[in-house]
């Protein structure tokens, strides 16, 4: 996966400078708030989110991240600046975005479904338009259905923390959130790996295959090809076939 991406066209531009000023804004609020730094904030997300969290992520809270809220305070302020810094410079794209992935997986599990799972579904488009445009194509098909197989299991087990359907609640459930993810995650990355595949498989094309000769060519060792779309046309002048011979002679006496 290409990592250097400035060339990027415009839609992906717009979202890696919007989200990477998220990720920037959100690093100077942690900085410079001291209650990040002694875990006060974390124990006050453990509180406000904890009943909401997903069932699987309880051990993760409880055993991990409780018992040791000033390193994550660092860790994650030190993954946020990674993710601001490649999203807005364009530099170890991949990098990023794993980061950031992972980062705001472990925010909706925790129960915090907003913001992040907007950051998730922007990051994951560019993430897919990278893959797409990887120069190891070989291998990418590969990694984009260990990816939809990882976001099926985790959406299956994710399943009896769903609480309701109801439209005015899905988007706060972080258990609604995840299954839906991890089908929209599967279900994009089985469509790119196919094409990926698919542009696999088709053989290279040659000059025959973009030019046909005209009908209509002026002859005498001149021969034009347009492209088969008639937007081009290229013209040949072989060498004189007498003109070979007589050197062929002449060569020989």
């Amino acid at each position: 996966m290409r990592d250097h991406v400035t060339d990027s066209p415009s839609w992906v531009l717009l979202i890696r400078v919007f989200i990477g000023l998220g990720w920037l804004r959100a690093v100077v609020a942690k900085a410079a708030d001291p209650d990040w730094w002694d875990g006060t904030n974390i124990f006050s997300f453990a509180a406000t989110y904890g009943l909401k969290s997903l069932t699987w992520y309880e051990p993760v809270l409880d055993n991990v991240i409780t018992p040791n809220v000033r390193i994550i305070a660092a860790v994650v302020l030190l993954g946020e600046i990674i993710v601001a810094l490649t999203l807005l410079t364009g530099h170890r794209m991949a990098l990023g975005l794993s980061i950031g992935i992972f980062l705001n997986l472990n925010f909706i599990a925790g129960g915090a479904v907003n913001p992040s799972i907007f950051y998730l579904v922007a990051q994951g488009c560019i993430a897919l338009w990278m893959a797409e445009r990887s120069e190891n194509k070989k291998d990418q098909p590969m990694v984009l259905a260990a990816i939809a197989g990882s976001a099926l299991f985790v959406g299956a087990v994710s399943i009896p923390d769903v609480v309701s359907l109801d439209p005015s609640w899905v988007i706060d459930d972080p258990g609604v959130i995840t299954v839906f993810g991890a089908v929209l995650t599967a279900l994009a990355c089985g469509a790119t790996g196919l094409r990926l595949s698919a542009g696999k498989a088709q053989p290279r094309r040659g000059v025959a295959d973009l030019f046909a000769p005209d009908d209509d060519g002026p002859g005498n060792g001149v021969i034009n090809l347009t492209n088969r779309n008639g937007r081009e046309r290229l013209t040949f002048e072989l060498p004189d076939a007498r003109t070979d011979e007589r050197d062929s002679i002449s060569s020989r006496r």
